[in-house]
C-alpha cells in the first residue's frame, strides 16, 4: 500500500478539525450576538445559518473522503498495522481531538438553542401585544364611530 492514501486520510483529518474550530468560533459568535440586546439578530440570523450549512456540508465532505480512503485500505492497515503503527496512532489522536470538537459543539448548540428559542419567544410575544393593542384600538374606533353620540349643546334663549 502507499503511504499516500494514508496521508490523504490524516490531512482529511486535519481539514475537518480545522472546519470544526470554525464552527467552535461561529458559534461562540452567534452566542455573543444572542446574548447582545442592542444587536440586529433578525438580519444574522440567516447569515448564521447559511454559513452554518456550508460549514456542515464541508465536514459531510470529508467524512465521506475519509471513509472511501479507509475502505480503500482498511484490510491492509488490520494485516500490517505494525508497519503504520505511527500514522494509525496519529490518526487516533486527531480522531479523539474530532470526538471533543464534536461534543464541545453539542454543548454550544444546546445552549444556543435555548437563547434562540428565548428570543423567538420574546419576539412572538410582542407581536402578540401589537395585535392586542391595534385590535383594542380599531375596537374603540369603530365603537366610536358607530355611537354618534351628540354632545351636549347649549343654546342661548337671549333674543
Amino acid at each position: 500500500m502507499n503511504t499516500a492514501y494514508l496521508d490523504m486520510m490524516e490531512d482529511s483529518l486535519d481539514n475537518k478539525i480545522e472546519v470544526l474550530n470554525i464552527v467552535i468560533g461561529e458559534n461562540e459568535a452567534f452566542h455573543n450576538m444572542l446574548t447582545n440586546e442592542e444587536a440586529d439578530v433578525n438580519d444574522r440570523i440567516t447569515a448564521y445559518i447559511d454559513k452554518k450549512d456550508s460549514l456542515v456540508k464541508k465536514i459531510d465532505e470529508l467524512n465521506n473522503g475519509f471513509t472511501s480512503i479507509f475502505e480503500k485500505v482498511k484490510e491492509e492497515l488490520i494485516i500490517d498495522k505494525d508497519k503504520y503503527k505511527s500514522q494509525i496512532e496519529r490518526m487516533q489522536d486527531k480522531i479523539t481531538e474530532i470526538s471533543d470538537l464534536s461534543v464541545t459543539i453539542e454543548a454550544q448548540e444546546r445552549r444556543n438553542k435555548v437563547l434562540i428559542d428565548k428570543y423567538f419567544s420574546e419576539k412572538r410575544q410582542n407581536l402578540n401585544n401589537k395585535r392586542k393593542s391595534s385590535g383594542a384600538a380599531y375596537n374603540y374606533y369603530e365603537v366610536m364611530s358607530k355611537s354618534r353620540l351628540n354632545m351636549p349643546q347649549f343654546m342661548d334663549k337671549k333674543n
